[in-house]
C-alpha cells in the first residue's frame, strides 16, 4: 500500500514530509515501511496518510 509522510515530528531524518512510502499495515496501528537511511522500520500509522486525502487536503488548502 502506498501512503504519504505527514507528519516526522522528531524523526526528520527517517522520514520525509510528502514523500510517497510502500508502507504494510501491521497490528491496526503501525505501518512498516523503508525509511529515508533505507531500513525497514514501524512507525505510527498516524504519521501516513492515504495519497488520495493526503491529495484532497492539498486542493483544499489551495483553494481556500
Amino acid at each position: 500500500m502506498k501512503v504519504v509522510c505527514v507528519d516526522n515530528i522528531s524523526i526528520e531524518n527517517l522520514l520525509t514530509i510528502g514523500k510517497v512510502y510502500e508502507g504494510n499495515l501491521d497490528k491496526a496501528t503501525w505501518f512498516t515501511v523503508t525509511d529515508d537511511k533505507g531500513k525497514e522500520s514501524e512507525f505510527y500509522e498516524w504519521r501516513f496518510s492515504t495519497i488520495q486525502n493526503w491529495r484532497e487536503k492539498q486542493l483544499d488548502k489551495i483553494l481556500i
